[in-house]
């Protein structure tokens, strides 16, 4: 299970990282594609120097294509790190689910009661202190990231709705257009990363509270059965992961955003009609 989970945040992560670095190419390099007369720096800036000239203008270029690039690795990085720690959060409430799901086939494979009693005793105390650490872990995830995650769902809205409204304005493709599509594409695909992975801690978060209803529980010590109603209530109160504390990271706040962003989009398009 941890391999799986592990497996899945290298893969997530290589593919924004090749979306990001397309949108990076498509900024620093979409201007090569224009006339030799009519190349541009990618991005517009002040400078203390003429940098119209050949070699000051160069070197210029080198500098804003460096900078891109940097921050580009920068943002996968700490992007895909708040992902993978989701992730990691979804590993291990399989790997409790799945042992307290295993405890009644150990009472099926151990012939002498005293030994599964002692062995079940201590994968229930483990998986007690386990859960006890998820929460608690959660818990603090929330606390750093909460407020930085707010004003990234909030700054989704204004990209997406910008972008869109730009790209359908224009009435021929050009290096523009190429670099603001594959900005929507990161910026949609960064926050489908996010709300599809708090919502699969949501939901196995729940699924651990049924995992009384899926095991022959009756066989197991009346001390472990008393933990298992324990981890139960508990997890009756899923786990969720807040943006500003207020928004909860799921399914619905991506759908949300995207009306929300449509809405824009759509008085942006009237009012300039």
């Amino acid at each position: 299970m941890q391999e799986k989970c592990d497996y899945i945040a290298r893969r997530n992560t290589k593919y924004f990282f090749v979306i990001s670095i397309l949108t990076a190419l498509a900024v620093t390099f979409g201007g090569l594609i224009k006339a030799q007369d009519n190349i541009t720096l990618p991005y517009k800036a002040s400078f203390p120097y003429d940098y119209n000239r050949k070699w000051p203008f160069y070197l210029t270029y080198i500098y804003q294509t460096l900078f891109v690039f940097m921050a580009c690795l920068v943002t996968v990085g700490f992007e895909t790190f708040f992902m993978t720690m989701i992730i990691q959060i979804c590993s291990q409430l399989d790997i409790i689910f799945y042992r307290l799901q295993s405890l009644p086939l150990m009472f099926t494979a151990n012939t002498k009661t005293v030994i599964f009693s002692r062995k079940e005793a201590k994968i229930i105390k483990k998986c007690v202190m386990q859960h006890n650490y998820v929460y608690r872990f959660c818990g603090k995830l929330n606390s750093i990231f909460g407020a930085v995650l707010g004003f990234q769902l909030f700054g989704s809205i204004l990209n997406i709705c910008t972008l869109i409204y730009s790209v359908s304005t224009k009435n021929v493709i050009n290096d523009r257009t190429v670099i603001q599509s594959m900005a929507l594409a990161s910026v949609l695909f960064q926050l489908f990363l996010y709300c599809h992975f708090g919502h699969e801690v949501m939901v196995k978060s729940l699924k651990v509270a049924d995992v009384m209803n899926m095991m022959d529980w009756t066989v197991l010590t009346k001390s472990t059965q008393q933990h298992l109603l324990l981890i139960s209530i508990r997890a009756s109160r899923p786990i969720i992961i807040m943006s500003g504390s207020i928004i909860p990271v799921t399914y619905d706040t991506f759908l949300s955003i995207l009306k929300t962003s449509y809405t824009a989009y759509n008085l942006l398009k009237t009012i300039n009609a």
